[in-house]
């Protein structure tokens, strides 16, 4: 049976005048594309290479566009006999996919497969696989990836479609003088009846008609910058959204006026236009209510109307300013959208939920009426603001929270006073009772009873009240609203604020009962009772620790004044001391640690409560083991020496204390936790001899250490010294091989950052002399020429030693009998 080995290649194409776009190409630019596309399209060529022979057969398909309807035309190309190599050429035009698929029939032998293709002048597109052995009389199909996500595609207009809309009516709204319009262009392939968008094909915007009204913009997405381009604006299709058209120039007349703007690519130009009418035939109408009282709020609605007074859509993009004047500014603030403030402008109509903002009466609380004067302005000429007025009437009972600002978990007083007629407060009657919530930030607090009740609500209770902080809050501080009724509606009529419907029963809570809480909507209609005032509480956060170390750098326990002999170990006289020294640790190194708190406004904090704690980096300093590591300890007040303990700041907001370093070379870590997890501040003292630097591998030496001994220290980075010591280590290593062809074993010198080298891993017994990168241990067993172990004699290790520069000082303690090495120490 004959085995065959079957490549399709699958090529679309569109209308013969069509134009062609490239898709994907890394690091070219769409002319390059263009230039690319052409030569395939002119000289293409497809080449098989099989590992085993087998008859090959190629079906080239393309796609032609007739009408709106695809058709495929096959073209088959065959082998007259089995081959190992294949290969075949053709001109085509419109080819957007290339891909090949290999049929196996009767079964053909495991192999492998290349491929490529090729157009004049470009590199070869290549790829290779492998595939499985296929059963006889089996029929097999696995994909060639001839070209992987596609090497190029085309797209082929007949039409160019622009289309302008506003953001607030769609396509086909008006614009408005000082609004923005969007714009869309799409080139449209009839052959898939599909809209394909050009993406990174050049396209140029123009305005053709109207040009003294608008000019295009683009709008940074990050930094919200509006740069004007101008009349003409060339870019790529994938970047028109970011343009839009702004009616910034000059204002049509009364009648209004048309905007036609162009856009072209590819050689296809198509046009859309939008009118454009003067801002000035838009007024708006607000609704509110004519009285509230001080401490609530309410929305004004605007509904924007034509000069025939007719509804008119307003454009997103169109920024409105909103503003009480000068002497209402005291009594209230303003909210639209995420905004807050006095004075509201520039604020994007899209940021006006259903056209409305809400005024507070969250200032000062007026003696008596106040009128409040708004106005609302609007960009354009010859647009008159529009002007609202209402009554602001003052609290009728004064509400104070003492103190008015406190930390998370303090407690403050409530008081609640009445107003007379003439403004004076005065005293409630003892047996007064209240409605008492919190009105405003009620996560961060609850109202306490003088019967330890506690809530966030309460109905007809009597005073005193107290006022808890939460124990933490989530932002830098937190203002607190605490609202305080006096008089309850009557039953049968409707509380103010829809809380209840013309006629309904409002049921009376039991004397110091909790009663429900209601669904908040403002300040002014939460609560039942309908004559209040409201009192606020300031709770500080973001408090800003701070701690700071004296000294960034302290130097490890050494080798001279803090080391003690080991009682269980003694030397005989006239015999080398080989005895470890046991650290002291009373003479550590120690500097001074402040710790200072300030609040959100940088004023000292004193009494604020902080945990203290000391630790140490793992595996830092160069010890490889973490277990039961010393680490640095405070001196408190009381002279204890502890590594954490509980601590308050002083009336300058402030605590210093002397900190104790571990000892060991490392980096020390000093951490301070205030209140919450937020409020944490730490600092680093470098435990370190300063300047050690390592002694890198070379030829002519060996690095060796405890590992290579059989030992089981954990000090990997344990060669390292002083620049004179790694220095003369070099020498003397060149020394020895010049003269005598040793390569020296340098065993153990010092830490990464010096210190007690503890190479039993105990933190209590330190390698003698190998603290301050001074001293190296010379091995006893050198390596020869020819790589054997060849022993060296404390007169050989002189020698070389004595060949170095003349100003080299330094010791030999002869150490061979107890651990087979020369101790030396530079001077």
């Amino acid at each position: 049976m004959k085995r065959i080995v079957c490549a399709v290649i699958i090529l679309a194409a569109g209308c013969a005048s069509a134009q062609v776009h490239i898709r994907e190409s890394a690091a070219i630019s769409p002319v390059e594309n263009r230039k690319m596309i052409a030569s395939y399209v002119h000289g293409l060529s497809f080449e098989l290479h099989l590992s085993v022979p087998a008859y090959v057969m190629v079906t080239l398909g393309e796609q032609r566009c007739r009408g709106n309807v695809l058709q495929f035309v096959d073209t088959t190309v065959y082998s007259d006999e089995k081959v190992t190599s294949f290969s075949f050429g053709f001109s085509t035009v419109g080819q957007y996919y290339i891909g090949a698929y290999l049929n196996v029939t009767d079964g053909l032998p495991a192999g492998s497969f290349k491929w490529s293709v090729l157009g004049d002048g470009l590199p070869v597109k290549s790829d290779s696989g492998y595939f499985p052995e296929q059963p006889r009389h089996t029929t097999g199909m696995f994909y060639l990836p001839l070209i992987s996500s596609g090497l190029f595609a085309a797209s082929y207009y007949s039409t160019f479609k622009i289309s302008i809309g506003t953001s607030g009516g769609g396509a086909g709204w008006p614009l408005l003088q000082g609004g923005s319009a969007w714009i869309q262009s799409t080139g449209v392939v009839d052959c898939s009846e599909n809209i394909w968008s050009p993406e990174s094909d050049s396209l140029t915007l123009r305005i053709v008609s109207g040009s003294r009204y608008a000019s295009f913009h683009r709008v940074d997405a990050l930094t919200g910058a509006d740069d004007s381009l101008g009349k003409i604006v060339t870019t790529v299709g994938d970047s028109v959204s970011l343009i839009t058209l702004d009616a910034d120039g000059e204002e049509p007349d009364s009648a209004g006026d048309w905007v036609v703007i162009e856009a072209e690519s590819n050689g296809f130009a198509g046009r859309d236009s939008i009118f454009l009418e003067p801002f000035y035939l838009v007024h708006f109408k607000a609704y509110y209510p004519s009285t509230i009282q001080s401490a609530g709020g309410f929305n004004v609605w605007l509904e924007a109307l034509d000069r025939e007074g007719r509804n008119v859509m307003i454009p997103d993009s169109v920024r409105i300013s909103i503003s009480p004047d000068s002497v209402s500014r005291r009594y209230g603030s303003l909210i639209a959208g995420d905004l807050t403030g006095k004075v509201l402008t520039g604020i994007p109509w899209s940021a006006l939920s259903y056209g409305s903002f809400t005024y507070l009466a969250d200032g000062e609380d007026p003696q008596g009426p106040v009128d409040i004067h708004i106005e609302i302005s609007f960009p354009g000429q010859n647009v008159r603001p529009t002007d609202i007025v209402f009554h602001l009437l003052p609290q009728p009972a004064i509400v104070t929270v003492t103190p008015s600002s406190i930390m998370p978990g303090d407690t403050a007083s409530i008081t609640v006073r009445q107003r007379d007629e003439d403004g004076t407060p005065t005293d409630f009657a003892a047996d007064k009772q209240f409605e008492i919530g919190i009105s405003s930030g009620e996560d961060y607090g609850v109202i306490l009873l003088s019967d330890g009740t506690k809530s966030g609500y309460f109905s007809n209770v009597t005073q005193p009240f107290r006022f808890i902080a939460a124990g933490e809050i989530a932002g830098d501080s937190v203002r607190v609203g605490i609202r305080v009724g006096t008089e309850e509606p009557e039953l049968g009529s409707a509380s103010p604020g829809g809380n209840g419907a013309s006629g309904a029963q409002i049921p009376r809570a039991a004397k110091g009962a909790v009663a429900p809480r209601l669904k908040p909507v403002s300040e002014a209609n939460s609560f039942y009772w309908r004559a209040f005032g409201i009192g606020y509480a300031v709770i500080r956060g973001g408090m800003k620790i701070r701690v700071t170390a004296a000294d960034s750098t302290l130097t490890p326990l050494g080798d001279k004044d803090n080391k003690k002999a080991d009682p269980y170990c003694s030397v005989p006289k006239g015999q080398p001391d080989t005895c470890h020294r046991i650290i002291d640790f009373s003479k550590r190194d120690t500097t001074k640690v402040t710790i200072a708190v300030t609040d959100n406004d940088n004023k000292p904090v004193p009494g604020y409560p902080f945990t203290l704690s000391a630790f140490v980096r793992p595996n830092s300093g160069g010890h490889d083991h973490n277990a039961n590591r010393p680490t640095g300890k405070f001196i408190t007040p009381a002279k204890d020496t502890v590594a954490s303990f509980q601590g308050t700041t002083n009336g300058e907001g402030k605590a210093t204390y002397t900190y104790i370093c571990s000892g060991f070379g490392g980096v020390d870590s000093i951490l301070v936790k205030g209140r919450t997890d937020r409020d944490t501040a730490s600092t680093i003292v470098l435990v370190q001899f300063s300047g050690l630097i390592e002694l890198t591998s070379a030829d002519h030496y060996v690095l060796i250490g405890a590992h290579s001994q059989g030992a089981s220290s954990l000090h990997e980075k344990n060669h390292y010294g002083t620049s004179t010591l790694v220095d003369k280590l070099k020498e003397l290593a060149g020394a020895a091989h010049a003269e005598d062809n040793f390569r020296l074993r340098f065993n153990d010198m010092s830490l990464v950052d010096g210190g007690p080298f503890d190479y039993r891993n105990n933190w209590d017994t330190p390698h003698q002399s190998h603290r301050e990168g001074i001293s190296a241990d010379v091995s006893s067993v050198a390596l020869g020429a020819d790589g054997t172990a060849v022993d060296i004699t404390e007169d050989q290790l002189t020698e070389w030693l004595a060949s170095l520069t003349q100003d080299f000082g330094y010791s030999i303690e002869n150490e061979v009998r107890t651990a087979r090495h020369y101790h030396l120490t530079v001077k």
